[in-house]
């Protein structure tokens, strides 16, 4: 099963319930975003799919409070992972979100400190992944497409029925105008 993992939409919802400004929803982004990467740094987000969630997140976060990069510089925030983040992991092993966030929680539980915040990292992890949904209407608009792509294949007798029909046509449309210019003369 395939994820799509969207760091923004973890910490816009994680937050939305109260007044923060845009260096908490930084730093939660590039914790996030590391946190999916491996690797506890900010370094390796930069021209990557991260990079640009950080970037239109930010450019979001700035528009919510009438700023703009003219008058606000912002720089992705330093990650300090005190805190563990198992979800990640336990994702790419199990392949189950809601899976991997009970193993999560389990594992913050056994430990001695930064438990509350361990089980809040394995929160917000899973609300940053976004299970692909194919519906019904995919499969049907999909079918539909490839059946007029097969009806408008260039086989050899598709060809020849376009040949026919289009000269056929044009030969209509001049019988037809040559009847009402005709009668329109008389």
């Amino acid at each position: 099963m395939s994820f799509n993992i969207n760091p923004c939409k973890a910490c816009w919802d994680k937050y939305s319930k109260e007044k923060c400004n845009i260096n908490t929803i930084n730093s939660c982004v590039a914790e996030t975003a590391a946190a999916f990467s491996g690797i506890s740094s900010n370094n390796f987000l930069i021209g990557t799919d991260a990079d640009t969630n950080w970037q239109s997140c930010m450019e979001k976060m700035m528009s919510a409070e009438g700023r703009s990069k003219c008058d606000f510089q912002l720089h992705m925030a330093p990650v300090f992972n005190q805190a563990p983040h198992y979800f990640p992991t336990l994702l790419y092993e199990e392949k189950n979100p809601d899976k991997a966030l009970g193993m999560c929680e389990q594992k913050c539980n056994d430990l001695k400190f930064n438990r509350k915040t361990c089980i809040e990292n394995c929160i917000t992890d899973r609300m940053a992944v976004e299970i692909p949904v194919k519906t019904n209407e995919n499969r049907v608009n999909k079918k539909i497409h490839k059946n007029i792509c097969k009806s408008m294949s260039t086989k050899p007798g598709n060809q020849k029925s376009v040949r026919i029909i289009i000269p056929a046509i044009v030969i209509l449309v001049l019988v037809i105008s040559g009847i009402i210019l005709y009668r329109n003369s008389h």
